[in-house]
């Protein structure tokens, strides 16, 4: 079975205490304008949601590939992403080295799990989260 494509979070969780994640709605949809956090020893994670899979209970799922598309307002930093599975299992850190160019970076592919054991039922999950943290 090929892929599914790309679905934008309709929902999200914000985990921690600090720097708050200011317009994390704006995460949901491809434009210029975007959630942004202010990055420090004490800050946010924002876990997206709600991407609406739909896919049949049977396929088995080989990989899985996150597209995050982000800058940074000076300088550079690292921008942790994470998947979480509902039972609030997740897989290793990914990072991104931010600069000041918006960029789009793609994180796992079609054979990465990222040291997940994902089902369908996993993935079509609504509480099946890609969190970002500065």
């Amino acid at each position: 079975m090929g892929s599914q494509g790309y679905n934008n979070p309709t929902s999200h969780i914000i985990y921690g205490s600090g720097n708050a994640w200011v317009y994390p709605t704006r995460a949901y949809v491809e434009d210029a304008l975007g959630a942004y956090c202010t990055a420090g020893s004490n800050y946010q994670y924002l876990g997206l949601k709600g991407f609406g899979f739909t896919i049949p209970a049977t396929a088995s799922i080989t990989g899985i590939e996150v597209r995050v598309k982000c800058f940074k307002n000076g300088g550079t930093s690292t921008l942790n992403v994470v998947i979480k599975k509902a039972d609030g299992t997740q897989s290793g850190d990914r990072q991104i080295t931010d600069t000041t160019e918006y960029v789009e970076y793609f994180l796992g592919g079609s054979s990465d799990l990222g040291g997940l054991n994902l089902t369908a039922a996993d993935v079509n999950n609504a509480n099946f989260q890609v969190v970002i943290s500065p």
